[in-house]
């Protein structure tokens, strides 16, 4: 037990290191972390709390200020820590960006972060889960940064369907990747990317990022009616399905997939084949 906890520890402050040398001050990420810790286990004594933290890039001009929960099962302080730690969406191919379609928002902090290279993108922001909508409009709205929200799933058909939560509220999702065991669900809409470009009025894209906890593989099973619509994807690729599995399915249309991102989750690119 003793020497899970030091692990444990090591994980930890090798993180707050790392985010350290993005700008956040030494031990910061330490207390978080064990903040959180603490809220789960014991939330009569360590209630809810939010704190303030400064989004920023080596290759931007900008920063931007969000709001992230200590607790929720450390969810938030996982998304904060790819973007920032391991800038897992960087990829200088996909900016500047006009128009981003955000699927699986969460609260906020990727559109922020893709908001620093491009601050005057039209931006549409997709979350299924309720228990994240609150705080992804006020994250929007403390840095004037207009978006039509979407209070949804995104899926291969639109309708309606079951949404696993847990505590964990930046893993809710329509599929089981067998990293995250869902203890209840919610009933939610369902959109398909058709509709939603649709109903945006977009008849192109430039950028659509994916973070769908597994979902991915049925967007693409049926893809073909919208796909040339989208300039590229950005995406996290999930257990229940691998990049040759994605790019066998997109190759027809002349994509391709690329690793961009190699920090905890894996991120990568799908974008047209160049001769």
């Amino acid at each position: 037990m003793m020497n899970k906890r030091l692990d444990q520890l090591r994980r930890v402050w090798a993180t707050d290191q790392k985010l350290r040398r993005t700008g956040l001050p030494s031990g910061r990420y330490l207390r978080w972390f064990y903040r959180y810790r603490l809220a789960s286990r014991f939330p009569k004594v360590f209630s809810t709390r939010r704190v303030a933290v400064q989004l920023s890039d080596r290759e931007a001009q900008r920063r931007a200020s969000a709001l992230i929960r200590i607790n929720g099962g450390g969810g938030d302080l996982t998304v904060f820590t790819g973007l920032i730690g391991d800038r897992e969406y960087w990829d200088a191919k996909l900016f500047p960006i006009k128009r981003l379609l955000d699927l699986g928002s969460n609260i906020g902090l990727a559109a922020l972060w893709f908001s620093l290279f491009s601050p005057d993108m039209e931006l549409a922001c997709v979350e299924a889960d309720p228990r994240n909508l609150s705080l992804l409009t006020e994250n929007l709205s403390r840095n004037n940064l207009r978006a039509r929200i979407f209070p949804c799933a995104v899926g291969a058909v639109d309708g309606e369907a079951e949404l696993g939560i847990n505590e964990h509220m930046a893993v809710s999702s329509l599929i089981s990747t067998g990293l995250h065991g869902h203890t209840k669900s919610v009933r939610v809409n369902v959109r398909t990317i058709e509709s939603l470009l649709d109903e945006l009025g977009w008849e192109s894209v430039d950028v659509v990022k994916m973070d769908i906890e597994g979902a991915e593989l049925d967007i693409f099973r049926s893809c073909a009616p919208w796909i040339e619509r989208v300039e590229r994807f950005v995406l996290e690729i999930h257990p229940n399905t691998s990049a040759e599995e994605i790019e066998a399915l997109v190759r027809p249309f002349g994509r391709v997939v690329r690793r961009i991102g190699f920090g905890v989750e894996p991120t990568f690119i799908i974008e047209k084949a160049t001769n």
